[in-house]
């Protein structure tokens, strides 16, 4: 029996000084592809998650290891509490940071600077160590050292702006998404970053700004308002381009289904499903242009063919 392939990452050693998500869950990611994470927390403050989404229940034992959260965020690592305010407690981070390829925290740009632990200072312990700092507006700039999470930059990158009914106000996830798209941008970036450092022998610092991130989702408005000056619209379930687009509904309380039609392939599958074959005769609906300038008759039949 052929021994199995080792893990992607499998050699590379990450020291995470992470707390919440967009660090942990990234670092997360790239434990689950073979990396050796080892988690940093502090001896003097809890993380956030060890001590929520606590399990309900008569199990006794450590309540700071028992949040569900956080085992979701930090599986697959090492731990370590260390005291930064005190040398020793220093001095074993910069000894971890002499043996490992990537640093990554995701504290303000005003927290690391009083750590000494920007950059340059790293790299004179590795010169070709990679630093990855995730905040939530950039390290640099008039924002660079407002904390955020979640919410926070779902309004600063118009995330939350284009969520919402058409004639309601912006609204946020029920999650903190762009924490988690934050850190996913991050796992591509550090691996860009070891890419490029096994090919020049270069480290570099990665700057992932939580709200540029969240920016991608959102990109057609962006660059509407960019060239044009146009300030985008909330369409609650419906798309800028594709029609039928939404949620309809069905028999029983509260129960909807999702469509979503990409092409005239699509069109007509959905109206053979739908057994209303005479509507891919319907000139309103003759092309992808057509059905979107007719979307909201083509809602109101849907709905009262799935209801």
């Amino acid at each position: 029996m052929a021994a199995p392939l080792p893990a992607p990452l499998e050699g590379v050693r990450i020291i995470e000084m992470g707390q919440l998500i967009a660090i942990p869950w990234a670092m997360k990611l790239l434990a689950d592809m073979g990396a050796q994470v080892i988690r940093l927390e502090s001896c003097h403050r809890m993380e956030g998650y060890r001590g929520d989404s606590l399990y309900q229940n008569d199990i006794s034992g450590e309540f700071w290891n028992r949040g569900a959260n956080f085992y979701e965020h930090n599986r697959n690592k090492l731990g370590i509490t260390l005291d930064l305010s005190k040398p020793a407690g220093m001095q074993v981070l910069k000894d971890l940071v002499a043996v490992s390829d990537v640093f990554a925290e995701n504290f303000t740009p005003r927290a690391i600077k009083n750590f000494h632990l920007e950059y340059e200072d790293l790299r004179r312990i590795k010169p070709d160590i990679i630093m990855v700092s995730s905040t939530g507006y950039g390290f640099t700039g008039p924002w660079a050292n407002f904390g955020a999470t979640g919410p926070a930059t779902e309004g600063a990158s118009g995330l939350a702006y284009m969520t919402g009914y058409v004639d309601g106000p912006p609204v946020l996830a029920e999650i903190p998404c762009t924490d988690y798209t934050a850190a996913e941008h991050t796992v591509f970036a550090v691996m860009v970053a070891l890419m490029h450092r096994l090919r020049t022998g270069q480290g570099q610092f990665v700057d992932i700004s939580q709200t540029q991130a969240a920016s991608n989702t959102v990109p057609q408005p962006l660059l509407d308002f960019a060239v044009n000056g146009r300030n985008g619209e909330r369409m609650g379930n419906g798309d800028g381009s594709m029609a039928p687009h939404g949620c309809y509904p069905c028999q029983g309380e509260d129960r909807w289904i999702a469509v979503s039609v990409e092409n005239d392939g699509q069109w007509q599958s959905l109206c053979h499903v739908l057994d209303k074959r005479e509507w891919m005769q319907d000139p309103r609906f003759a092309d992808g242009l057509s059905r979107w300038k007719h979307r909201e008759e083509l809602d109101t039949l849907i709905g009262t063919v799935t209801v």
